[in-house]
């Protein structure tokens, strides 16, 4: 009963379950492609986030200054150029007018920078040519 004991022992092999070298090189090769991936991407959509942030609020910069000129009535502005702080940032207000076809009616242009950034935001405004309807009256 022995021999046969000890030639089962002898034909059966044992397994150590497990994975070779290779398997798990590959394996993190993937995960790592995966993780480099996904990074870039909420690098990418964090710069996109901050750049819309930086629009939305040079828009608002200059829909505010344009109303409150609008509102003050104070029309040499439109010539100047002005500076304001808004959302952590000093924007530069720079103002233009330009005629129409029609003359009752003057373009007022917009624009908002931070620094040396050019154009984060860019309106434009219609408004009835004050210097035409002064002289009708």
């Amino acid at each position: 009963m022995m021999n046969n004991g000890s030639a089962k022992s002898k034909t059966t092999h044992s397994f150590h379950g497990g994975f070779t070298l290779l398997e798990v090189l590959v394996s993190l090769s993937i995960v790592a492609v995966g993780i480099a991936a996904a990074a870039k991407m909420i690098t990418q959509s964090v710069t996109v986030r901050n750049e819309t942030e930086k629009r939305f609020v040079a828009n608002l910069v200059s829909s505010n200054h344009i109303n409150s000129v609008l509102e003050s009535k104070n029309w040499n502005s439109l010539l100047s150029e002005v500076s304001t702080n808004m959302a952590g940032y000093e924007w530069k207000i720079k103002m233009k007018h330009s005629a129409t076809p029609n003359l009752d009616i003057i373009r007022i242009d917009v624009s908002s920078q931070i620094d040396k950034v050019d154009g984060y935001g860019e309106l434009f405004y219609y408004k009835a040519n004050l210097n035409q309807r002064g002289n009708e009256n």
